[in-house]
């Protein structure tokens, strides 16, 4: 232990003039020198600047990737061909086609290759190679990647929205849509203003009395205390009581009564509310006020006193104001239009036997329909009111506002201060025809005749 030698090495401090300053460019130096004496102490003189990466091409003359740049590539992000429902059933039909008339060899071939001892025809029951019909989940497109926006600030065009004609055609960027829902702020405004009905349960009842006939359907007279079948049909008492004592059903629909006769309010109620309108105003202050409101608009007189086809009709009243030469689909000119001998409209051929009207009353089983001569018998008012509702169309002014304006009588009585604010007359197509036997014997004596019988001739 005396024999060995020791050595003391004093390990040299960095002198830090300012112990608050601290760095490490000494320390990243002292590293990399003990890094190089490692080196030579190995034998490997070799320098970091020594390394070099080279490329070397394969003189092929072809891009590397697809050969069409990618132009065919398919989506990946579905499922594999080899693993979809219609390549597992197109193996399982192979393994039945190879062991078709082979005893079983015992041996598990996968839950989808069972021997199927009944094949199945090309029919819905399951072939997943024909048509729209497949065993499973249809095969994805792929070379089609669908995508979805939503957009939540529609920018609509607006010359598509109200008249239907965009003079861009497709490439147009606004979006062409003329549906008539209501806005997200519409609706918010309406909830703030409470002007929503959702606690109405009659917001879908469509209330109209076209369906009320004005005649007993019995007598085919006017209504002398009328009463209402539980079927909704309309009779006199006395026709309705004189009918139960043949049979309990109803006179129109066959449906039993079991002789419950309500008094009908809705029909006292209208026949009460004609009366009202037809009756003369008085001459008071606010009714020369009415007429003088009128002058701003016209009121034109449409006298059906013609027998004519109805398509020619409904498109006469219809054309009211559109003569104007002012005449702008945008504005309201609110022009009215009095429709008087609506009863003696008339069809060509058998119109009035085949043509019918659909009607529902909104009730389980209330659809119906009805010929055009029974809805012509029950209100004479109500052919040529349909014709002239279908003829107005979906046109920019809302058609419950012209409908309003259009006033229709079935013979020539008018209240008078209607009559007083008309201001033009709309020409008829052609005069009315006599029937044969309004002619008298002068005029039938006087119209001429192709021949003459001899005066000996006996008719038969």
């Amino acid at each position: 232990e005396d024999n060995e030698s020791a050595v003391v090495v004093n390990s040299s401090r960095r002198a830090d003039r300012n112990p608050l300053i601290q760095s490490t460019v000494s320390f990243s130096r002292l590293k990399k020198r003990k890094v190089v004496s490692e080196d030579k102490e190995d034998g490997n003189d070799s320098d970091d600047d020594s390394f070099r990466v080279t490329y070397r091409s394969n003189k092929s003359g072809q891009r590397e990737g697809p050969s069409d740049m990618g132009a065919t590539s398919v989506i990946q992000t579905e499922t594999d061909k080899a693993m979809d429902a219609q390549s597992i059933f197109e193996r399982a039909q192979e393994v039945n086609e190879t062991l078709k008339g082979k005893e079983d060899d015992h041996i598990y071939r996968g839950l989808n290759n069972y021997v199927q001892y009944k094949s199945k025809k090309d029919t819905p029951q399951g072939n997943a190679s024909s048509g729209h019909v497949r065993n499973g989940p249809v095969r994805a497109p792929e070379n089609i990647r669908s995508t979805v926006r939503w957009d939540y600030q529609p920018d609509l065009c607006k010359d598509y929205k109200e008249t239907g004609f965009c003079g861009f055609g497709d490439s147009c960027i606004f979006l062409h849509d003329r549906s008539d829902y209501k806005s997200g702020w519409q609706l918010e405004m309406d909830a703030q203003h409470k002007d929503h009905d959702d606690d109405d349960p009659n917001k879908y009842v469509i209330e109209e009395d076209d369906d009320l006939p004005f005649k007993c359907l019995i007598c085919r007279q006017s209504f002398d205390t009328p009463v209402v079948t539980k079927c909704k049909h309309y009779f006199c008492e006395k026709c309705a009581l004189n009918h139960f004592k043949k049979s309990s059903r109803c006179y129109v629909c066959s449906q039993q009564t079991n002789g419950v006769f309500n008094t009908a309010k809705d029909i006292i109620k209208k026949f009460n509310l004609q009366k009202t309108t037809s009756d003369i105003p008085p001459e008071t202050d606010d009714h020369k006020s009415e007429e003088q409101s009128h002058d701003s608009e016209d009121l034109y007189i449409l006298r059906f006193t013609v027998l004519h086809k109805l398509s020619r009709l409904e498109h006469r009243a219809v054309e009211v104001p559109r003569h104007k030469p002012i005449y702008d689909p945008d504005q309201d000119f609110g022009d009215h239009v009095v429709v008087i001998n609506a009863k003696h409209v008339a069809m060509p051929g058998d119109e009035w036997r085949y043509r019918y009207y659909y009607h529902h009353t909104n009730y389980a089983r209330g659809k119906h329909w009805a010929p055009a001569h029974i809805l012509h018998n029950k209100d004479p008012t109500l052919v040529l009111y349909k014709a002239i509702y279908k003829a107005v169309g979906n046109i920019r002014l809302k058609r419950q506002e012209m409908i309003a304006r259009l006033h229709m009588y079935p013979e020539e009585a008018v209240p008078k201060h209607i009559l007083q604010n008309v201001s033009d007359q709309i020409r008829q197509l052609r005069p009315l025809s006599k029937r044969v036997d309004e002619f008298t014997e002068e005029e039938v004596k006087e119209f001429p005749k192709i021949f003459d019988y001899p005066e000996d001739y006996a008719i038969k």
